[in-house]
Parts: C-alpha cells; structure tokens; sequence
C-alpha cells in the first residue's frame, strides 16, 4: 500500500525578512507530490503565522509616546498585508499547476508549531510539507526549531525539506 495523500498543508515563511524563494521552493515540491499521487483530486492549504502584536507592542508602560505604538501597529498591519498578498501568489502558482489551492493567515494566542500542527488537524489535511533551516548549536537553542515541534505534534504526517 502506498500512501497518497490528497490534501497537503504547507506553512510558508513569507514575512519581510524571508526567503520567498524558499516558499516557491516548498510550493512547487507539494505539487509535485500532490500531482503523482493525488492527480485532480489535489488540494493545498497555505498557511503563514503571523507575528504575535504582543511580541513587538509589549506593555505600555507610558514612557514612549502613543505616535510610537500607532507607528508599531502601522508596521505590523503592512506586514500582514504583505504576507497576504506573498500568499496570494503561492496559490496562483499552485493553481497555474492544476493544483487546487487556498491561503490563510493564522493569528495564535499559543505558540507557532502548536498553531501550525492544530490547523493541520482541524482541516484534515494528509500531509504537513514545511522546511528547516536546520540550525545548530547556539542558533538551535535561541531560535528553537518550528518545523521540529510541528513534527513532535502533528497527528498527521511530517514531510520536512531542509532550506537553501
């Protein structure tokens, strides 16, 4: 028996200071399997975390003026707009292959990887396809590894491609 999945979720990094090549990258490989295996029945979930507003606002602590939190939150609506529209080309390209393909962004109140493998889960997706930058030593430990806690929590299978 083979295994031949007809749904693949693929979480992409597609923020301002990633690869989109990288996504491009991960995109065209879960076509690539979802095409030998699954044919028109094909289907593709994009997803991209979004930074958490906490992470860059912080509390107010009434030493910096509201100009400044406004300009934090301009940035990150920009950065959510653009993420947006990176999205909406991955799912062009999946689409210009005959994939079915949709996009979303996902705002946890829990961590990335727990967000990550619990969408997977809930949209019954066959497979999780997502890269690593496969990082070690220091870097390891402070950046940690998402596609390493998607793996330990997933329910479902686990494909992950090493970046670069």
């Amino acid at each position: 028996m083979t295994f031949a999945p007809k749904h693949v979720f693929v979480p992409v990094a597609v923020g301002p200071s990633d690869d989109a090549s990288l996504a491009e990258q991960l995109v065209d490989a879960a076509c690539d399997v979802l095409l030998k295996t699954a044919g028109k029945d094909a289907r593709i979930t994009l997803a991209y975390v979004v930074p958490s507003n906490a992470a860059y606002l912080g509390v107010d602590t009434g030493f910096a003026p509201p100009a400044y939190y406004q300009g934090l939150a301009d940035m990150l609506e920009a950065n959510r707009a653009s993420a947006q529209k990176q999205l909406d080309a991955l799912v062009a390209r999946a689409k210009a292959r005959d994939v079915r393909a949709s996009s979303e962004l996902l705002d946890p109140l829990e961590g990335v990887g727990e967000a990550l493998a619990e969408t997977a889960r809930k949209q019954s997706a066959d497979l999780i396809m997502l890269s690593s930058h496969g990082r070690r030593g220091l870097k390891r430990f402070f950046l940690g590894s998402v596609a390493e806690r998607v793996a330990h929590l997933a329910t479902t299978p686990v494909l992950i491609m090493r970046a670069g």
